[in-house]
């Protein structure tokens, strides 16, 4: 009996606090202040298997934390690169959100400098970045290292204006063209451009924080329903037990 009680409780426990789940890019919980100093920690774990344009290069989210001073650091969290011309370092950064309520005026600090249509590509960026989360779920005939290639030569072709990668990459262009409407009116609420504090040769990134996991009032009303059904049918079967 003390056993069954016990369960009631802790199904309660773990109803009321449900359990976010972190992807690969969605791995920060802290809170961002408008300047961070970045560490960076490695590369991907994927590298290209071609060249793009010269160049061996990571492709797919990054690893690094932020300095909290005193030799305190935050858990590593994943970055996404978009800044192809530059190398990746530690460095101190402007910490810029790209959420709904952002216009392009608020991306002065950016590589882009706040210019018009500025924010639109950032969103589209990151919707790109995001595809690294699903990428098995994609429904192109490719493996990991060509289609992780394939996505961030499509992120560094649309925050370059130029065609990244080359034009083999067709898998490239095929990722930018069915997907073009869903980056285009992507909010990307919760995610932040990493801008190198005065530094024109430090490397741009994005982050993404995940959102909290906050039950509706109508997912509270479901639970209660059966906490209460649950005490309901444990007072039963304590009155059964007690009559046997």
């Amino acid at each position: 009996m003390k056993r069954f009680a016990r369960s009631i409780v802790l199904w309660a426990v773990f109803a009321l606090f449900p359990v976010s789940v972190s992807a690969q890019i969605t791995d920060f919980t802290g809170t961002l202040g408008s300047e961070e100093y970045m560490n960076f920690v490695s590369g991907s774990d994927v590298v290209s298997d071609r060249y793009l344009d010269g160049n061996r290069v990571y492709v797919g989210p990054y690893v690094g934390n932020f300095d909290r001073g005193d030799g305190l650091t935050t858990p590593n969290f994943s970055l996404l690169c978009v800044d192809f011309d530059n190398y990746a370092g530690s460095q101190r950064v402007n910490v810029t959100g790209l959420g709904s309520a952002s216009d392009d005026s608020d991306l002065g600090a950016t590589r882009l400098g706040g210019s018009a249509g500025s924010l639109t590509r950032y969103r589209q960026a990151a919707y790109l970045g995001s595809l690294f989360d699903s990428w098995e779920g994609l429904e192109y005939d490719a493996g990991q290292g060509q289609l992780w290639t394939a996505i961030h030569s499509a992120v560094w072709t649309v925050m370059t204006g130029r065609e990244i990668g080359g034009s083999e990459y067709d898998l490239r262009d095929r990722i930018l063209a069915d997907h073009s409407e869903a980056s285009g009116d992507f909010t990307a609420d919760g995610w932040y451009v990493l801008s190198g504090e005065g530094d024109e040769t430090a490397q741009e990134m994005l982050i993404r924080t995940p959102a909290s996991t906050v039950p509706e009032p109508s997912t509270y009303l479901l639970m209660a329903t059966g906490l209460l059904f649950l005490v309901a049918f444990g007072r039963k079967r304590m009155s059964g037990l007690s009559e046997g």
